[in-house]
């Protein structure tokens, strides 16, 4: 288990964050173990966003590759829409 300490508390008061992992700490150091994490949240925030966005499950597609597609092409405009959120930054 990694904690990692938090500069300012969460909404919940929480001071720290436990990570489990199941890598001895010989393999990974805590701070490999929480920017892995860190960056794994990120991806997760990013299908949020395209699930929220794109309705992912039509009831008009019953073929799989006609969903495939359909995720696939809201994933890309979920990119263009971050390269120029990015760009005007």
């Amino acid at each position: 288990m990694v904690v990692v300490v938090l500069n300012q508390p969460t909404t919940g008061g929480d001071t720290g964050i436990r990570l489990l992992t199941n890598s001895s700490s010989r393999q990974a150091r805590g701070t490999v173990v929480a920017e892995v994490y860190r960056l794994r949240w990120r991806l997760e925030s990013i299908f949020l966003e395209v699930t929220r966005s794109v309705p992912c499950e039509s009831n008009t597609m019953g073929y799989p590759p006609a969903a495939l597609l359909t995720f696939s092409l809201a994933l890309c405009a979920c990119n263009a829409l971050r390269v120029v959120q990015r760009a005007l930054e």
